[in-house]
């Protein structure tokens, strides 16, 4: 974890370092997530979308018109639960990683616009992930 810190900590070092060089953009990215499990082959089971967030930062350094680089951090929290009908129960599940991508983008001028494409490599590290389990079933006993 320490490598990934320093590793980010000189991307955006050199990105600020060269702030009066070139053009240097940057900010925060918020994301709001669904996420869900893909049950084709379990009867008796039903997934359900979970709420997650996207939370993290970017620079953008202009190298020239029409290319930039743009690295990023990023924080996911994704969620999504599966309902099981026969015994009732719910599984939580849970997970939390980092992605760090760094895109190279590509930027044309529209009027008084710009659009951009952006393609580039990612690392991504899981932080941690839990696996919750409820059940709601009671057990009645029949009594003669």
């Amino acid at each position: 974890m320490k490598k990934v810190v320093l590793s980010v900590a000189v991307v955006l070092g050199l990105g600020l370092s060269t702030a009066k060089a070139q053009g240097v953009l940057g900010g925060i990215k918020l994301d709001a997530t669904l996420s869900n499990f893909v049950l084709s082959d379990l009867d008796g089971v039903e997934s359900k979308f979970g709420a997650g967030v996207s939370v993290g930062g970017y620079t953008k350094m202009e190298i020239t018109e029409h290319f930039a680089l743009q690295p990023e951090i990023l924080l996911h929290y994704k969620n999504s639960k599966m309902e099981v009908k026969s015994p009732k129960s719910e599984t939580d599940y849970q997970f939390f990683d980092v992605e760090l991508p760094v895109y190279a983008v590509g930027q044309m001028s529209f009027g008084s616009g710009k659009g951009f494409f952006g393609a580039g490599p990612f690392v991504g590290f899981a932080i941690d992930a839990r696996y919750k389990y409820k059940y709601f079933e009671i057990v009645r006993l029949k009594t003669p």
